[in-house]
């Protein structure tokens, strides 16, 4: 209610008295702008490309340090400091030793 006078939805039709099963009571919502949806889109395309990115970076590091192809995909996936996993072969780690380690 405005100023005493009750709001009449935009097309014109009353909510039921008592309540409606409708929960926006008759009145219609905006869908959401097209150009929303694409930037949505858009942020999901572009996280997706940045992990893309950073797991062949991770990829490179650890093939660089020795590790083989299964192993260095397998480290680059899993949560692990790219870096001290490169300093184990460093070390003279054998690479099965270091991924039970890192693992």
């Amino acid at each position: 209610m405005v100023h005493g006078t009750p709001c009449i939805p935009r097309n014109g039709e009353l909510p039921a008295r008592g309540g409606s099963s409708n929960p926006t009571n008759g009145v219609r919502r905006a869908p959401i702008p097209l150009n929303r949806r694409m930037d949505v889109a858009a942020e999901q395309d572009a996280q997706e490309a940045e992990a893309t990115l950073v797991l062949s970076w991770r990829y490179g590091v650890l093939r660089e340090a020795g590790y083989d192809a299964d192993h260095a995909f397998i480290l680059a996936r899993a949560s692990v400091d790219v870096h001290v996993a490169a300093d184990l072969l460093a070390r003279g780690c054998p690479p099965r030793t270091a991924l039970e380690i890192l693992l």
